[in-house]
């Protein structure tokens, strides 16, 4: 599956938003579970979110330094939800590409 870069806006900046394998490591440091094992509850999306901002901004070298819980102070639920959409577009192009 191709990973689709995006950029989240988090408080007043930008932020690089994608998985990758710090991300997961980060989330298991936070939840102590795997991210395979990732509900959709929204502390774990929240979680993911976070992990996934701090590992690409890590990965491009691009500050970031919040801490989970002021990362969660500065998304709103809009921002989430665009977060989750974007994934989800990516599934329907992979899925749509395996038909081809």
């Amino acid at each position: 599956m191709k990973t689709k870069k995006i950029s989240i806006k988090v408080g007043k900046q930008e932020f690089p938003c994608y998985p990758t394998m710090g991300a997961m490591l980060r989330f298991k440091d936070a939840t102590g579970r795997e991210a395979s094992a990732m509900t959709n509850s929204l502390s774990d999306m929240a979680t993911y979110l976070w992990a996934c901002v701090s590992s690409a901004s890590n990965r491009e070298g691009k500050e970031f330094g919040m801490s989970l819980q002021d990362f969660a102070d500065a998304i709103d639920t809009e921002e989430m939800e665009s977060w989750v959409d974007s994934f989800s577009e990516v599934e329907e192009d992979t899925e749509d590409s395996k038909k081809k």
